[in-house]
């Protein structure tokens, strides 16, 4: 069998390619008619539309249809929108154009997306300048103004041209302005127009023609009436005062408006000639002004006068009422005016309960020889027949003298020689306070012991104290007494008392104990009335310090527990203290010292502000941890005298020994070496009779 490739080879094959030609035929281009201009001229001040009709055989959009105007390009846009077809030609159009003026030439262009029509030529136009009328651009007042006559009224205007300006009121001129500037005020200003309704006109005109402002000028009456006349009083009391006058004869006077000490008081009617003021204060000046106004509203500057209502309190005996308050004066001598004012402002601190309502300040101008004061109280719960009439005076609040209590009114009266603030009320119960001891703490102390009861009292009273119900001997009007009392229970009272009554009583529950029961036996006993907290002193255990000569001791240990069964002592239940104590120098001049003891030695604790040595300052060694022991405490006058030669020395403690090496009989000068164990350790300054040799070492 012969392969495929043998068989073919030496054959040639001939492959004929027939090319396929199509001819497609090329798109025809748009087309531009009908352009146009709609004015062939015109003026500046017109506006122009331009127009051409867009054909495509292949009804292609147009991507841009244009007018060109003296080389200067305007696009223009489709008239309807909504025409879509192009074959049978598609407006184009733009509007409002204006020019300056000459003249123009212009041709369309335009395009499709596959071309571009040939220009149509579209020819010229002509434009001209435009001639145009003056305008009013401002002008002033902007509404129509109303002024009172005699007053300067201002017109002004401005026009955008050149122009000529006349001023005219009711169709006649009254002034003119020539060639005023454009944007240039022009103004006219009257005062002497009339009452009335006026016509004001400007009208500004040039060649081109003209333009107006106008207004509608008011011209209101400004002349107040005249003023009345005759104003006086004709009659006044202690409230009241009336006042008449006669009114002006303008013919326009309308009514006249009141003012009593400059607030307003309404209007009266012209035909009223009188204003009768009620509800005045006694003895007060008032002044009274009357103005007269027309029938559009002018006031004159008015007319006024002076006066003053009579007294509330005349010569004689006057009895007044101011409400419930009644002021009863007896020998007026000197007319004046009286006044009551309650108020709830307390002039000072009172020990009375307050039972009115106010605290009634009372003032008089007027001169008396007495006054008699009646007031109202509240009764309430109050035993009425307890209420007095205070009142503030001398910088304190007093009784009134000879007061009446009438139950049936609630009122209380009284007399005094002056006026000032009263007020009603009840005297209240004395208070005890108590000072000591306290009754809350029920106090405690030990057989043979004295404790002090002591209390004050806020009044004057009589005061008596009772032991268990019996009173104690000489503690009458006594505000503190001292008891010293045998082991056991008691009951203290004290009384207080006057006549506004009896004080709560002031009790306490007092305990004495033996004499032993906190301290001053050396072995506590739970089989003895022993306090379970009790304390050790020198006084009962030997091993603590204490200075018989200065009688002071610093140690104490205080045994805590918590019942006469309890033997265990927990730690903090057992506290030792020493606490440093002030002592003379056994030598006087050098003032004194702060010792505390351990362990019945005494030990140095401070110098302190007492101390008279010079060059020493208070120091305390204690609070810097230090306890040091007094070694030598010498030069009192049972103190034992040394005497000290040249070259001998007087031996102290703890290996020192101090040394004259010179002496000046002379001058009474010592020269001193302190030695420590034989070895020199100070050579201090030369010590004169009377001075102080002092040695200072460090500690630590």
């Amino acid at each position: 069998m012969r392969l495929l490739k043998d068989a073919l080879t030496g054959i040639t094959v001939l492959i004929i390619i027939t090319a396929i030609i199509t001819l497609i035929a090329m798109a025809a281009a748009p087309t531009l008619t009908d352009g146009n201009v709609d004015l062939s001229s015109g003026t500046t001040a017109d506006l122009f539309n331009f127009s051409v009709v867009f054909t495509d055989a292949d009804n292609d959009t147009a991507t841009y249809v244009k007018v060109i105007i003296d080389g200067t390009e305007h696009e223009l846009s489709e008239t309807d929108p909504n025409d879509i077809n192009t074959t049978d030609g598609k407006e184009y159009s733009i509007t409002g154009l204006s020019f300056t003026s000459g003249t123009y030439s212009y041709n369309f262009t335009a395009a499709d997306a596959n071309d571009t029509a040939s220009p149509l030529e579209g020819g010229t136009f002509t434009v001209t300048e435009a001639v145009v009328a003056p305008s009013v651009i401002e002008y002033f007042p902007s509404d129509n103004p109303s002024t009172p006559n005699g007053t300067a009224q201002e017109f002004a205007v401005r026009f955008d041209h050149e122009v000529d300006v006349t001023w005219e009121i009711n169709d006649i001129e009254v002034h003119n302005e020539t060639l005023v500037p454009a944007e240039t005020w022009a103004n006219y200003t009257n005062s002497t127009a009339g009452v009335g309704e006026y016509t004001v006109r400007a009208s500004g005109s040039n060649e081109n023609g003209s333009d107006i402002a106008e207004w509608t000028w008011t011209v209101t009456d400004s002349t107040p009436p005249a003023s009345v006349t005759n104003l006086s009083v004709a009659g006044r009391g202690m409230t009241w005062i009336n006042w008449t006058w006669d009114n002006p004869s303008d013919d326009d006077f309308d009514h006249n408006e009141i003012h009593l000490n400059e607030t307003s008081k309404g209007d009266l009617p012209k035909s009223q000639n009188y204003y009768n003021a009620t509800g005045l204060v006694p003895d007060t000046n008032y002044i009274i002004t009357v103005y007269a106004i027309d029938s559009v509203g002018n006031k004159d500057t008015g007319m006024s006068d002076e006066n003053t209502t009579l007294p509330n309190t005349p010569t004689g005996d006057v009895n007044l009422t101011f409400g419930n308050v009644a002021v009863n004066f007896t020998d007026v001598t000197v007319a004046g005016n009286t006044t009551v004012v309650g108020s709830i402002t307390n002039p000072a601190n009172h020990y009375f309960a307050k039972v009115s309502d106010y605290y009634y300040y009372i003032e008089t101008t007027a001169d008396f020889s007495s006054v008699n004061i009646s007031i109202p109280y509240n009764a309430g719960d109050i035993d009425e027949s307890l209420v007095k009439l205070y009142h503030y005076s001398a910088g304190s609040w007093n009784e009134a003298a000879n007061i009446s209590v009438d139950t049936t009114n609630k009122k209380v009266s009284g007399d005094v020689s002056s006026l000032s603030t009263f007020a009603a009320g009840v005297p209240q119960r004395p208070i005890i306070t108590i000072n000591k001891p306290d009754p809350d703490e029920m106090p405690e102390t030990s057989e043979g012991d004295e404790l002090e009861f002591n209390i004050s009292v806020d009044q004057i009273v009589t005061i008596q104290w009772y032991v268990n119900g019996t009173k104690v001997s000489g503690s009458h009007d006594k505000e503190n007494i001292t008891l010293s009392k045998s082991a056991g229970t008691y009951i203290i009272n004290a009384t207080a008392s006057n006549d506004n009554g009896s004080a709560d009583n002031a009790s306490w529950i007092l305990t004495v104990h033996p004499k032993f029961y906190s301290t001053g036996y050396r072995i506590w006993d739970a089989n003895y009335d022993m306090s379970t907290t009790y304390t050790w002193t020198p006084q009962s255990f030997s091993g603590f310090f204490y200075d018989l000569e200065e009688d002071v001791s610093s140690e104490t240990m205080t045994i805590h527990l918590d019942s006469k069964t309890d033997r265990f002592i927990d730690e903090g239940e057992l506290e030792y203290k020493s606490v440093p104590v002030s002592v003379y120098f056994d030598y006087d001049s050098w003032g004194k010292y702060n010792l505390t003891g351990f362990m019945a030695e005494k030990y140095f604790a401070a110098y302190i502000d007492d101390t008279e040595i010079d060059d020493v300052d208070p120091e305390d060694l204690l609070s810097h941890g230090y306890l040091s022991k007094i070694l030598i405490d010498e030069g009192g006058e049972s103190s034992e005298k040394h005497r000290v030669t040249i070259g001998t020395t007087l031996p102290l403690e703890e290996g020192y020994a101090l040394k004259a090496v010179d002496v000046d009989a002379e001058s009474a000068i010592v020269l001193f070496v302190l030695l420590k164990d034989g070895e020199e350790v100070d050579t201090g300054e030369p010590v004169g009779s009377g001075e102080d040799y002092i040695y200072t070492q460090k500690i630590g």
